[in-house]
């Protein structure tokens, strides 16, 4: 552009000569002087918009490259964290150009790619441009997240076994997370759970301790820690773990009727009731809660109220085992003996024994 002004210049100057001699001449050079000029402005405008459309079809085309082509991305990424693991002190630079050249891209959208990326991703980028301390954080986060995330896929692996009641491959579930996040509640928790049901219960006692270490609020683990000192007959123990529990959280009906269990097995039933009489205004179609208040009411010989308790369980649960064997000992007790043969084979159909 500048050079077209320069000529312009000229030429006026030359024109400014020639009209001395012949203004027709004049004219008619000028007009034809401006078209040249127009035509040739026209064309390096043409030259510079086809110029951009062109660099702009080989970014859309590089950027389509990147983006839907997943295995070349994952192979640019791969050989910038191959080179990168490869420097030594003596060797701190990496030829992006070289990659950029072998997958026919700028060193440009490798910084991009790198940057629009995961946190390592990020870091690498911040380490191959020499921002080693901004390297250093988004590395440290990274391994952060990374832990995070294996101890939280392990932990839900072990839920998953303790559903499948496959303890012992839950309680190492629960083992690995914690190996991953050493101070988080949750595994160590699901730990003592699966140690419970394997009656291992002064190995859950101490998971538990830890998980209430951890979450000195957490309910569920003092419920569950209760439980544990009730099935290893430390009752008054239990008891002032439960009543924490409630204290936490007031409508937690496990801890309720947990409470419950451990009154009951210290020969105290009418405060084991009482427990029962809560958990059932927190969750009223409870049957274990019904059924252990039956098993109360056989132990004080009101074996009447207590079919009643056991009846109702089963209208809920008629896979309760509890509830039929405890109806069966009741009708037992009233001298309702054919009855109380039915109602124990009932209970031989049951699947499953409900835990106290």
């Amino acid at each position: 552009m500048y050079a077209i002004i320069c000529g312009i210049s000229t030429l006026f100057s030359n024109v400014a000569f020639v009209m001395q001699k012949n203004k027709l001449g004049v004219v008619l050079t000028i007009i034809a002087i401006c078209s040249l000029i127009f035509m040739e402005i026209d064309a390096r405008k043409q030259l510079a918009r086809e110029e951009k459309e062109q660099e702009r079809a080989r970014t859309k085309q590089t950027n389509i490259l990147l983006e839907d082509n997943d295995i070349q991305r994952f192979e640019i990424i791969s050989k910038v964290d191959e080179l990168t693991q490869k420097l030594d002190q003596k060797s701190t630079a990496i030829d992006i150009e070289r990659i950029a050249k072998d997958y026919g891209i700028t060193p440009k959208q490798i910084h991009e790619l790198l940057q629009s990326g995961s946190v390592k991703e990020q870091g690498l980028n911040a380490f191959i441009n020499g921002e080693y301390g901004k390297s250093i954080d988004l590395f440290m986060q990274n391994t952060r997240s990374l832990h995070y995330e294996a101890a939280k896929n392990w932990f839900l692996i072990g839920n998953a076994y303790l559903n499948m009641e496959e303890n012992e491959k839950a309680a190492l579930a629960f083992q690995k997370s914690i190996s991953f996040e050493p101070n988080s509640c949750s595994p160590w928790n699901g730990w003592g759970v699966a140690l419970l049901r394997m009656k291992k219960h002064e190995e859950a006692c101490e998971k538990f301790s830890k998980a209430i270490h951890l979450r000195p609020n957490e309910a569920t683990a003092w419920t569950n820690w209760g439980i544990s000192l009730t099935a290893i007959g430390k009752g008054n123990e239990a008891i002032k773990n439960f009543s924490k529990a409630t204290e936490l959280k007031p409508d937690y009906a496990d801890a309720w009727r947990s409470w419950g269990v451990a009154l009951y097995r210290m020969e105290k039933y009418e405060q084991a009731i009482a427990k029962y009489i809560q958990t059932l205004e927190i969750d009223p179609h409870n049957p274990n809660a019904l059924s252990d208040w039956g098993l109360c009411l056989n132990q004080m010989q009101r074996y009447k109220e207590a079919t009643e308790k056991f009846s109702q369980a089963i209208n809920f649960d008629g896979n309760n085992p509890i509830a039929w064997i405890g109806w069966g000992m009741a009708l037992t007790d009233l001298q309702q003996y054919e009855k109380a043969m039915r109602w124990t084979q009932g209970a031989g159909q049951v699947r499953g024994w409900v835990k106290l």
